[in-house]
């Protein structure tokens, strides 16, 4: 039920428990009913953690409605931990309460403010939403030009905290000579990138880039790639499946890790790797003499059977011929573990 009683100006109450902000960038000062408190104005820092002791101070007193001015951006951080707190925010428009009576100060303006809050005399203003008020000026300029139809343009900029002929001429050259470049090199960036497999990161994409023509630095290169979502490849992710349990042992270990022979094809050792391609995976294996360290025998394939290690050690035989044993020491993958 509405308060009908009257206050100092001879104006019926609408909002009894009404309080409202002078809103600055370094302090806020508070105004709130003389009857709910001992202390009827305040002043309290523009730091998040004076903010929540104003916004506790309010509902401690039993605050529904709040009040401030739309000063630039400082309000955000406040309408947005009232609002937390449950607590009505009416953002006003600067000037609708600018004659104030008396001299001006910020502990007359929010007096002054909260009387007209109290009295209903003020008109909630044009409030953006805050992911809007946190993107680049670009976007604030876009945002401007979306409801030019609805408000005024000085005030949607005065709210959106830039200048209106920044605005102005944004409207008259939207996408700059800067942005329409940074649109033809990030088209050439995903053509290389694409061409690579998707694996190139920006240091061989910029690479590329030099090849076919086009200067370009590096950080500006790993900028457009970060804006694009491309990333370069790093890394195999392991294949699933069970990896505990004690190793197999097919073979014992007749090397025992003497890794200098004194002649040639005494102790082979040999190994499967895989590569990724255009087409897809191409596994390698290869046989090295560790005497040495020549690759005697390799073989090529795209799946990874015994079929691929035992044509890399018949190429070894075949090229090296040895007379005496030879001692090949290998995993105990499946591959070089078969029978035959």
């Amino acid at each position: 039920m509405r308060d009908q009683s009257h206050n100092a100006v001879g104006l019926p109450v609408i909002h009894g428990r009404a309080a409202a902000i002078d809103i600055g960038a370094r302090f806020h000062v508070v105004a709130v009913p003389p009857d709910l408190c001992g202390e009827p104005v305040r002043t309290f820092q523009a730091f998040t953690g004076e903010i929540e002791k104003l916004a506790e101070w309010l509902v401690s007193i039993g605050i529904e409605t709040v009040a401030m001015e739309s000063t630039g951006v400082y309000w955000v951080p406040v309408f947005e931990v009232l609002q937390d707190r449950g607590i009505e925010v009416v953002v006003a428009n600067a000037r609708e309460a600018r004659a104030v009576p008396g001299r001006k100060s910020d502990v007359n303006d929010a007096q002054w403010l909260q009387r007209l809050h109290a009295c209903g005399l003020l008109r909630a203003s044009f409030r953006p939403e805050r992911r809007v008020l946190c993107q680049a000026v670009r976007v604030k300029y876009a945002f401007i030009d979306a409801h030019a139809a609805l408000y005024p343009v000085r005030r949607l900029c005065s709210t959106m905290a830039v200048h209106p002929s920044g605005y102005y001429a944004w409207k008259q050259q939207p996408v700059s000579e800067r942005s329409a470049n940074d649109k033809r090199v990030e088209a050439l960036i995903t053509q290389c990138w694409e061409a690579s497999g998707r694996i190139y990161g920006y240091r061989k994409i910029r690479n590329d880039l030099h090849d076919m023509g086009e200067p370009c630095g590096k950080h500006r290169v790993a900028r457009l790639m970060r804006l694009a979502g491309l990333r370069s490849h790093t890394g195999y992710g392991r294949r699933p499946g069970r990896y505990g349990g004690r190793p197999a042992m097919v073979a014992p270990n007749l090397l025992e890790r003497q890794f200098a022979p004194t002649a040639p094809n005494k102790s082979w050792v040999t190994d499967i790797t895989y590569i990724r391609t255009h087409e897809g995976w191409l596994y390698l294996c290869a046989v090295l003499d560790l005497f040495s360290r020549q690759v005697v025998g390799w073989s090529m394939g795209e799946r990874m059977t015994k079929e691929l290690a035992l044509n890399a050690l018949l190429m070894a035989v075949w090229r090296r011929k040895p007379t005496e044993e030879v001692v090949v020491h290998s995993d105990q993958g499946s591959q070089f573990s078969s029978h035959d």
